[in-house]
C-alpha cells in the first residue's frame, strides 16, 4: 500500500499510457460511428471524461502528480459531470454541440496570430451550441462524427509514432505534411462516421 500512495506521474510506464490511449480511440469509435443513436450514453461519457480530467488534473497540481489522489479525484469529478449532463439533456445537447464547434474552428483557425481568433474559436462553439438546440439531430450527428473522428486521429498518432512523435516534428517540413496528413485523416473519418450514423439512425428517447 505504501508503494501505491507513492506512486507519482513520472512513474508511469509506456504500457500504462497505452492503455490510456486505447481507452480514448475506443471512446472515440463510440463517439464517431454510434454517437446520437447511444447519445444519452454519451452525454454520460462526455460529462464523465471532462469532468473527471479536470478534477484529476486539478488533483496533481495540487498533489505535484499523487497519481493516487489524481485517480479518486478523477474518478469523483467524472461521476458528478456525467450524472450532470445526464440530467441536464439541454444543457448536455449545447455541450457537445459547442465543443464540436470548437474543434473545427480551432483546425481552421490555429497557426493564425490575430488577436481576433480566441475570441472567433469560441464563438464558433457558441454557434455550434445554439445550432445543436435547434437542429438536434443533424448537428448532433455531425458534431458527435467530429469529436470521435479528431479523438481516434489524435490517439491513433500517439499509438502509432509513441516516444517518436518529437522526432517526427522536429522538422518543420515534416511537420506540416504531418499536420495536413492528420487533418485529411480527421476529415474522412469524419464523414465516414456522419454517413454510418445517417445510415442507422435512432434517435434517443427524450424525457
Amino acid at each position: 500500500m505504501e508503494t501505491l500512495t507513492q506512486l507519482r506521474m513520472e512513474a508511469l510506464s509506456p504500457g500504462q499510457e497505452q492503455v490510456t490511449l486505447v481507452g480514448l480511440l475506443l471512446a472515440g469509435v463510440v463517439y464517431c460511428f454510434l454517437g446520437y443513436r447511444v447519445f444519452r450514453f454519451l452525454l454520460g461519457l462526455t460529462g464523465f471524461l471532462l469532468a473527471g480530467a479536470t478534477a484529476g488534473a486539478l488533483a496533481g497540481w495540487l498533489t505535484y502528480g499523487h497519481v493516487l489522489t489524481m485517480g479518486i479525484a478523477g474518478l469523483l469529478g467524472g461521476v458528478c459531470g456525467a450524472v450532470a449532463l445526464l440530467f441536464l439533456y439541454r444543457v448536455g445537447v449545447f455541450f457537445i454541440g459547442f465543443l464540436g464547434g470548437l474543434i473545427i474552428a480551432y483546425h481552421v483557425l490555429q497557426g493564425r496570430p490575430e488577436p481576433w481568433v480566441i475570441w472567433a474559436i469560441l464563438g464558433s462553439g457558441a454557434i455550434g451550441g445554439i445550432m445543436a438546440l435547434g437542429l438536434e439531430p443533424l448537428v448532433m450527428t455531425v458534431a458527435t462524427s467530429v469529436i470521435g473522428a479528431w479523438l481516434c486521429m489524435v490517439s491513433g498518432f500517439f499509438l502509432v509514432l509513441g516516444t517518436a512523435y518529437g522526432e517526427a516534428l522536429s522538422n518543420p517540413e515534416n511537420a506540416m505534411r504531418v499536420s495536413w496528413g492528420l487533418l485529411i485523416v480527421w476529415a474522412v473519418l469524419a464523414i465516414i462516421g456522419i454517413v454510418v450514423q445517417y445510415r442507422f439512425r435512432k434517435t434517443p428517447g427524450k424525457k
